[in-house]
């Protein structure tokens, strides 16, 4: 891996748990947003761009898409293996636990990762940078006595590389990886093998208001009650997080532990979860089966 240009902000070892090949090239079904077609498409060539995570002021420009590469995505290669093969077992019943206190561990920090190296976190983080840059620059040219800083301050490549230095910060990983971990995480399992499945998008880790049902990044805290985390890791698994106070505390009982669904009888469910994970998307959402997105783009079109 020396120049690896080609950087994807959703790792293709997750893409890989909803691709509908068996062999090589893996293929996914993905709907554009914008477009609202459903095309094949190889998991290579998807969730990446050139550079996402290059940048020249690193003394390795490509440091950051290394990191990922040997440090961060074989973890979650070997936890989403794991939680799958524990939850495929037809023995395991409904409300057994199917995470060992490690393995959560270690999936909250991928989630975390997740949830920082994305696009609409790189959106979110421009809007900041925008807004407060000017001012700490201005601070910082009184605080100096200077009149002038230097051009590359104001590049994109200084804006990267501040905004991919925010995403390894070990304090702010720790801490979102933290209040992850004190949540109730239950493991929600669709039984039945008709068409009913769960989606993924280009911004898999969805914070929605369980109250309001909206969804939109960047809108609720992860301390508020209300908030729901949620991060599907196969087309019949979901992995659910509330915060330890929601409906009373009750749910912490069922911590780890698997909650088995219907896909006819908890319909409802499963498409609202759909429908809230291509709203909050970036520009994609993917699925195993072109019928779980023709199903969202018919009630879309039905709900206008």
């Amino acid at each position: 891996m020396n120049e690896p240009k080609r950087q994807h902000y959703v790792p293709q070892v997750y893409l890989n748990k909803f691709t509908f090949s068996e062999r090589k090239p893996y293929k996914i079904c993905a709907l554009n947003k914008s477009k609202e077609e459903i095309i094949p498409v190889c998991i290579k060539d998807i969730a990446a761009e050139n550079n996402f995570y290059t940048t020249k002021i690193f003394e390795d420009k490509y440091a950051a898409e290394k990191h990922y590469a040997k440090e961060i995505e074989p973890m979650l290669s070997r936890v989403l293996s794991k939680i799958c093969s524990k939850c495929k077992n037809a023995l395991v019943q409904d409300g057994a636990v199917v995470l060992d206190y490690k393995t959560k561990e270690e999936l909250v920090l991928s989630i975390t990762f997740q949830f920082l190296r994305g696009k609409q976190c790189r959106e979110y983080s421009r809007k900041i940078y925008d807004l407060n840059a000017p001012n700490i620059i201005e601070k910082a040219k009184q605080k100096f006595m200077i009149n002038e800083v230097p051009e590359s301050i104001y590049s994109d490549d200084f804006f990267k590389y501040i905004s991919i230095s925010s995403a390894f910060n070990a304090n702010q990983i720790e801490k979102y990886a933290n209040i992850l971990y004190c949540r109730a995480m239950i493991i929600i399992k669709i039984t039945d093998n008709d068409n009913a499945e769960f989606i993924t998008s280009d911004n898999p880790v969805m914070v929605m208001d369980a109250e309001t049902l909206d969804s939109q990044p960047f809108r609720h805290g992860l301390l508020q009650p209300q908030t729901v985390v949620s991060y599907p890791i196969s087309p019949k698994l979901l992995i659910v997080m509330y915060h330890p106070d929601y409906c009373l505390g009750k749910l912490k009982n069922f911590d780890r532990k698997i909650t088995l669904i219907n896909g006819q009888g908890d319909a409802q469910l499963i498409n609202t979860y759909n429908k809230k994970q291509y709203e909050q998307s970036y520009n994609w959402t993917f699925a195993k089966s072109s019928f779980a997105l023709e199903n969202l783009i018919n009630k879309n079109k039905g709900a206008k």
